[in-house]
């Protein structure tokens, strides 16, 4: 049983080990959490995943456990915008993938003091 268990448990890792998310914040619409090991800076931008998950997603279809976004800043304008995004049967960012879409939406920029506008802050310090 003990080396059934540890099998099972090998064979988790290498799917869940790919991101390394960090917890970010938890407010009314669910945790935010943040992939700061792939984030990539070039020419004043920074690229980065960020997941999110909670009730609020729940909200938007049972069937979602999370929702992935790969995100753009522009470091001189303090804007953001998604480039790419995934809805996942499984809290985060694992499980069947339901969902996937390149959004066209113009650039973010978040209110100063906003979770939005202090990660920006931090990912541009970087």
């Amino acid at each position: 049983m003990k080396k059934l268990l540890l099998f099972l448990f090998i064979l988790v890792i290498p799917i869940t080990s790919f991101a390394e998310w960090s917890f970010i914040s938890q407010g009314d619409d669910g945790a935010v959490y943040v992939d700061f090991k792939n984030v990539k800076e070039t020419n004043g931008k920074v690229y980065y995943w960020k997941l999110k998950q909670g009730q609020k997603i729940r909200a938007l279809d049972s069937a979602i456990g999370s929702i992935k976004v790969y995100k753009v800043v522009n470091c001189e304008s303090f804007g953001d915008k998604i480039l790419q995004a995934s809805s996942h049967s499984k809290p985060m960012g694992i499980g069947e993938i339901l969902d996937s879409w390149n959004p066209k939406e113009d650039w973010n920029y978040p209110e100063p003091g906003s979770i939005d506008h202090i990660l920006i802050e931090s990912l541009c310090k970087k």
